[in-house]
């Protein structure tokens, strides 16, 4: 990637000077799939273009750490397999511009999207190469890290409150796999000691011992499923109540929640609080006659 310089400064420039980064950045999210706060972007890329004015490199460094995501990766050469992506233009008549790479077509030309602010339409072009250019990947989201989710902080924090059930069930686990080895043990003196002898006391011992073991190794799986079970519907009972209480908390006429909903193609529709008791009761009624043909009933 020649001509990229990350320690060159410039004049600062704007959103409104260099009108390309934002919508990119918006399209490459858009391709992505991913739900991006706008107002975040567009704060993030005044900020990059503020600072560095020709350096693209410096723009998605700048970028990445006001959104607080991973860092650019900058390719030697584009690479299908890491589409989309976004590309710069280091000469020709679309030098210091910002561009989309959505990939290769069937003619294994390159596919990029150009914002043209005049218009305020993109610009599809396809290219057998891109020499001219410095092509990177770029996430707009945080990775998902499942120990840093707060769903699996609520979960874990659920099960350690019932410890004490759950150390029962691993304790009551342990003794019926040391149960459990009762049948081997019963063979093996069946072959040492039954058989060499003939001693029909012994394996009269050896069967109500083996047949005590399996009554237990049955009445201990019991009494390990009902405590599988009591701590399931604690947690369950727990969970759902807070998860409820926390939707019930959230405000749909919140400007940024309703741009995230209308990001993933829903709509916030706010109504009374009758209407809301009208809309439970219809589903009350609706759904209590399918149970009731269905012949369901609450175990």
């Amino acid at each position: 990637m020649s001509g990229l310089n990350p320690e060159s400064q410039h004049e600062p420039v704007t959103i409104d000077s260099a009108p390309d980064l934002l919508p990119c950045l918006a399209r490459l999210a858009q391709l992505q799939h991913e739900s991006v706060d706008r107002l975040a972007v567009q704060a993030a890329a005044e900020v990059a273009l503020s600072e560095y004015a020709n350096d693209p490199k410096g723009q998605l460094k700048t970028v990445a750490a006001q959104l607080q995501v991973g860092a650019p990766r900058w390719l030697a050469a584009p690479d299908a397999a890491r589409m989309p992506a976004l590309v710069y233009a280091l000469h020709g008549e679309r030098a210091g511009q910002w561009g989309v790479l959505r990939g290769q077509n069937a003619q294994g030309q390159w596919i990029s999207e150009w914002w043209d602010a005049t218009s305020q339409r993109w610009q599809e072009r396809a290219d057998v190469n891109l020499p001219d250019h410095a092509v990177a990947t770029f996430k707009l989201s945080r990775p998902y890290l499942a120990s840093r989710s707060p769903v699996y902080q609520l979960i874990r924090d659920e099960i350690s409150a019932h410890s004490k059930l759950l150390r029962e069930a691993v304790i009551g686990g342990l003794m019926i796999n040391v149960v459990a080895l009762a049948t081997s043990f019963y063979s093996m003196q069946v072959y040492d000691r039954v058989i060499p002898t003939n001693a029909a006391q012994t394996l009269l011992v050896l069967t109500l011992g083996v047949l005590v073991a399996i009554v237990f190794e049955l009445a201990a799986k019991r009494v390990r499923s009902g405590l599988y079970e009591r701590l399931i519907d604690a947690v369950d009972q727990r969970l759902s109540r807070t998860i409820y209480l926390r939707f019930l908390a959230i405000r749909l006429d919140q400007p940024d929640l309703q741009e995230r909903l209308l990001n993933t193609g829903s709509e916030a529709v706010a109504s009374s609080p009758e209407q809301f008791v009208a809309v439970m009761k219809s589903d009350i009624a609706r759904m209590g006659k399918v149970i009731k043909d269905a012949g369901i009933r609450a175990q």
